[in-house]
């Protein structure tokens, strides 16, 4: 057996429902696996100032969710796409600081950076441009620099999106 649990809103002006299945086994572990899988980043602690003024947090992440969608927070920012609007992921890394850490444009192209360290990220490719968060034109690929790069390059696959790029194949 399952339960609801409600929840009001500070204000008292709106109370949600949200089932809550019964806690079984392993069953149980399986299923809190499909609701969501989040990837948080790795924080360089130097440039605690920036996140800070950029309201990025410690929760803040890339998130693949139970209804097939990726999504990225950074701060203010979001991105949101489904997880088959991606084309390909690839691990890179090290790089510059000035071009990896922070909110920021890729020089080379349309790609857009959520960038907490320097040393490794994930690029993760779109087949369909996803809307602009900042600059003037929509973004074809994202940069995140995660904790578990391997990680979410493999539930990005599992769930229906590109593979991993192997960067030393032709």
């Amino acid at each position: 057996m399952g339960s609801y649990i409600e929840a009001a809103s500070l204000m008292g002006a709106s109370v949600s429902r949200r089932w809550i299945p019964p806690i079984t086994g392993a069953s149980t572990l399986s299923y809190r696996r499909r609701m969501a899988e989040h990837f948080g980043y790795r924080f360089d602690k130097r440039w605690s100032a920036m996140f800070a003024t950029l309201r990025v947090k410690d929760s803040h992440g890339v998130d693949i969710t139970d209804d097939g969608r990726l999504v990225a927070t950074f701060g203010w920012a979001k991105v949101d796409t489904p997880v088959t609007n991606i084309d390909h992921t690839e691990i890179s890394g090290p790089h510059r600081w000035w071009t990896a850490v922070g909110m920021r444009l890729s020089f080379a192209d349309d790609g857009l950076t959520f960038g907490t360290n320097h040393h490794r990220g994930l690029c993760i490719g779109f087949v369909e441009r996803v809307p602009r968060i900042i600059g003037l034109r929509p973004h074809s690929a994202l940069w995140v620099s995660v904790d578990d790069c391997e990680g979410l390059a493999a539930a990005i696959e599992a769930a229906g999106g590109g593979p991993l790029s192997d960067p030393d194949r032709p």
